[in-house]
């Protein structure tokens, strides 16, 4: 364990290769990178290889069932994808909450432990208000040719604000002389589900679907077709789960004789989003 910037590091595997492509997977705008980071997880043979905790974290950990184990609630962990169908050396990171006022210090802990192992990097979110359904930015002149080289198109609009890590993480590896880019996927904007949820906060596993296709293209990571039917699944679990919640907060504003739209003011200051 080392503390870097306040950010407390734990290296839990030797990276033996070079030339990783780290994607970022963190909550965000329609859960779009967090999705893909559950695909890769999931869906392919992985190590644990780093786990870092910023030290603006909340003191909160969660267990269930019969069991001793406990998982630390807002760890970072960054894994090495070591399937064989996977044909690129390939890092996953992820976690259950982005760093708030630690975002730098925690995100440049990260390139100092492992920056040199890096060739590309890419924070994927999701958007709102774009005319195009994906869309890459960056920070190099360089990293931008090479999109337009691999036929990425660039967002779509006239200005759009990016926050979080999917703003910070691609500036910051970009000084350190990484490629690196943001890959945006426009999230469904339609309230045909439900009017009880910020757009934003719904989980769009198409938007990840459209961008895991993308990262496969243009990274050559050799991931079948029939391996993405997990978006598909994930997107009907998720409206479900959607529509269950929406019908149970009817009923209870029906018998508490509250209004059926929800004011702005009702879930102001929370901060937790809705994980399916």
């Amino acid at each position: 364990m080392r503390i870097i910037h306040r950010v407390i590091v734990e290296e839990l595997k030797e990276l033996e290769r070079d030339g990783y492509l780290l994607i970022q997977g963190l909550p965000g705008v329609g859960l779009v990178g967090f999705t893909i980071a559950e695909f890769l997880t999931e869906e392919f043979e992985n190590e644990l290889a780093l786990t870092v905790i910023p030290y603006d974290s909340r003191p909160l950990s969660t267990t269930s069932g019969k069991t001793y184990m406990a998982t630390f609630a807002e760890e970072l962990r960054i894994y090495e994808i070591t399937d064989d169908a996977i044909k690129r050396p390939l890092l996953v990171f992820t976690g259950r909450k982005q760093p708030d006022i630690a975002i730098y210090d925690t995100l440049n802990a990260i390139l100092d432990v492992i920056g040199d192992k890096l060739s590309d990097l890419v924070a994927v979110g999701g958007m709102t208000g774009s005319t195009n359904d994906i869309g890459a930015f960056t920070y190099s002149e360089d990293v931008a040719k090479r999109l337009e080289e691999k036929g990425v198109p660039p967002i779509e609009v006239d200005i759009m604000h990016i926050t979080g890590a999917v703003a910070v993480f691609p500036k910051l590896a970009i000084m350190r002389g990484i490629r690196a880019r943001g890959l945006l996927s426009k999230i469904h904007e339609e309230r045909d589900i439900t009017e009880f949820f910020e757009i934003s906060s719904l989980r769009d596993p198409l938007a990840s679907k459209r961008a895991m296709k993308l990262l496969n293209e243009v990274y050559d990571l050799g991931i079948p077709e029939e391996k993405f039917v997990f978006f598909d699944k994930k997107a009907e679990d998720a409206r479900k789960k959607y529509e269950e919640i929406a019908k149970a907060m009817l009923r209870s504003m029906r018998e508490t004789s509250l209004p059926e739209k929800l004011s702005d003011s009702i879930h102001e200051g929370e901060e937790d989003k809705y994980y399916v």
